[in-house]
């Protein structure tokens, strides 16, 4: 339990930096909107590369999670999985245009999918079909988020 207890411990810390503090609300504003946020007197490099060095980080801590685990390093090991992890932000609300979601709404996002692939396995579901189940539920995410799926009717309803 130890790489999900230290996921949560993550959790914690991303969502207390992201909604408690200066840092976070500059993370957001850059992508919101970068030219706005430098007119707002963001330093754009600064915020930036601590982005950066954080998700370095955190790609370095989950590797050795990894190898500490299967006692094993993989050059390999998270190849095909970007798919999933895009799809989990945004199934937790997150914008591909930028600026919005969170990360509870992250968490949210990847406790469903991680459900869903899940599901998916215990099917016994082709992994080619599960690749195209997966973008299907992406482009309806992203759809749904843009307000580009048509509003369902119940039958009776008010007009």
């Amino acid at each position: 339990p130890v790489p999900g207890l230290i996921f949560l411990a993550v959790v914690a810390v991303a969502w207390l930096a992201l909604t408690h503090f200066r840092f976070g609300r500059e993370v957001y504003a850059i992508g919101g909107n970068e030219q706005a946020a430098r007119l707002a007197g963001i330093a754009l490099g600064r915020v930036k590369v601590a982005v950066y060095a954080l998700s370095g980080m955190l790609a370095a801590l989950a590797g050795v999670l990894y190898a500490a685990q299967y006692r094993q390093g993989k050059p390999d090991a998270g190849a095909g999985l970007e798919l999933d992890a895009i799809a989990a932000v945004v199934i937790g609300g997150a914008s591909l245009a930028g600026g919005k979601g969170s990360v509870l709404g992250a968490l949210a996002g990847v406790l469903i999918f991680g459900l869903l692939t899940n599901i998916f396995q215990l099917c016994n579901i082709d992994s080619n079909a599960q690749l195209v189940l997966k973008g299907a539920i992406i482009v309806a995410a992203v759809a749904l988020q843009q307000g580009r799926l048509p509003k369902l009717r119940l039958p009776g309803g008010s007009k």
